[in-house]
């Protein structure tokens, strides 16, 4: 069995409202399914974190630690979502400092070209 490349899944978010925030996660989960369709294997744990953790300046604050653990030690960081949002900005950043190959997709819009779901 050959390893597949890990992709770090960085998608927008925050949203006015729990209902929009929660799309911007079903989302963000159809993005990983695309991701492992193509042959990676995707991390974003922070779609089952930011379900369950209360929304808090310290929760955010470790959320965002542990994104950027993740994206500095994935194979590339995928920016999805048709849009780059401040912490998505943030992941990027650190991704590229630390070497990781950053791939854009927020032109293809804010869901992948198709859904198995």
């Amino acid at each position: 069995m050959t390893r597949r490349k890990i992709a770090y899944i960085a998608h927008p978010l925050s949203a006015p409202t729990i209902v929009q925030v929660t799309l911007n996660r079903f989302a963000a989960a159809q993005w990983a399914v695309w991701a492992m369709s193509k042959g990676y294997s995707p991390s974003c744990s922070w779609i089952v974190l930011t379900a369950l953790l209360v929304e808090t300046p310290e929760n955010r604050a470790a959320g965002l630690e542990c994104d950027i653990a993740l994206a500095i030690t994935a194979d590339e960081l995928w920016l999805c979502g048709g849009r780059v949002s401040e912490g998505m900005a943030i992941e990027r950043d650190a991704a590229l400092a630390a070497g990781v190959i950053v791939m854009d997709y927020t032109s293809l819009g804010p869901l992948p070209l198709y859904s198995n779901l």
